[in-house]
């Protein structure tokens, strides 16, 4: 057999770090999956519950499923980097180890990139479910759906889907579309990664929503506000150096302000400092394009501007 030949449609990468409650139910919901041609890589990032073992007892008889330790214990995004170092797939499917596909997902995503050979990305819809009751379930739909340059406006500020709501095609990954590790740790840190990666990207949408997203209601991985606020910051940070403040679009400057003003009003909610978040916005402020929305914000001012969308919210 030619190495073209065993090359798989897809490569599925999961980051698994002490999920033992939801692991088995993750991987059962690849090996069920109505295509079959994938490979699985599970990159274990030091788990110390039982994580490790019941990922070794499910995957003894498929030889197309890989695990993996990974020694350096960063975190999430140098793991699926390391993934993607492994992989031998056209298509790439990050995973988290807490959440599900349907027994269709690839299936169909193949039957759209197969119709359409300039996919690049194909993103969807998603079901979001609380701890176990996948049964009860909100559909979400991307930002900018079947827009893309609404998408990569909005991308500096927010992750314009979950990770498993889309497949990439693996020849867009390079030194610098790759997941950002020295975000490793922070939240939002898919914030960083998609706008990377979407630029210059031919993206498609397909209207399904097979991807499941598992939100923990008593989940203990919560920071704290203010690292949140922090965290935030950086991505919103990295984003802009990637790009370059003198190469923001009118739209990405008016995301990113917006983004700003909300981290502003939470840290004076919570009694935090905001020196860092106010001098930042102001820099970015100064260089940003001069749409009419930013040139309201710089005659009235960044603060100034905040109080009064407060007032008008309470009239």
């Amino acid at each position: 057999m030619s190495e073209k030949e065993q090359q798989p449609f897809y490569s599925i990468i999961i980051s698994l770090f002490n999920k033992d409650m939801f692991i088995k139910d993750t991987i059962k919901s690849v090996i069920n999956q109505t295509e079959k041609d994938w490979e699985l890589i599970i990159v274990d990032n030091g788990s110390t519950d039982f994580s490790w073992k019941f990922t070794q007892d499910i995957i003894i008889n498929h030889p197309n499923i890989n695990a993996v330790k990974y020694l350096k214990k960063q975190g999430p995004g140098a793991c699926r980097n390391h993934g993607l170092e492994l992989s031998k797939g056209k298509w790439i499917l990050f995973l988290d180890a807490d959440d599900l596909i349907a027994k269709n997902f690839l299936e169909l995503r193949k039957k759209k990139i197969e119709s359409d050979k300039s996919i690049e990305i194909l993103a969807s819809k998603w079901r979001e479910f609380y701890n176990n009751n996948i049964s009860e379930y909100q559909t979400f739909t991307p930002s900018g759906w079947s827009n893309i340059n609404e998408i990569i406006n909005t991308s500096i500020g927010y992750a314009p889907w979950i990770i498993h709501a889309a497949v990439i095609n693996k020849k867009l990954f390079n030194n610098e579309k790759k997941w950002v590790e020295e975000l490793d740790l922070m939240a939002s840190e898919d914030t960083a990664f998609w706008f990377r990666i979407i630029r210059g990207a031919k993206v498609s949408f397909l209207d399904d929503d097979g991807a499941l997203y598992r939100i923990l209601k008593e989940s203990r991985n919560s920071p704290p506000i203010q690292k949140w606020i922090s965290d935030v910051h950086s991505v919103l940070d990295n984003n802009v150096h990637y790009t370059s403040l003198n190469n923001l679009s009118a739209m990405q400057s008016e995301i990113l302000f917006r983004s700003y003003e909300k981290l502003y009003i939470l840290s004076k909610l919570n009694n935090l400092k905001l020196d860092i978040i106010e001098t930042m916005a102001n820099r970015y402020l100064k260089k940003s394009s001069n749409s009419i929305p930013i040139l309201i914000r710089k005659f009235i001012g960044f603060k100034n501007i905040i109080t009064l969308r407060q007032l008008i919210k309470r009239t």
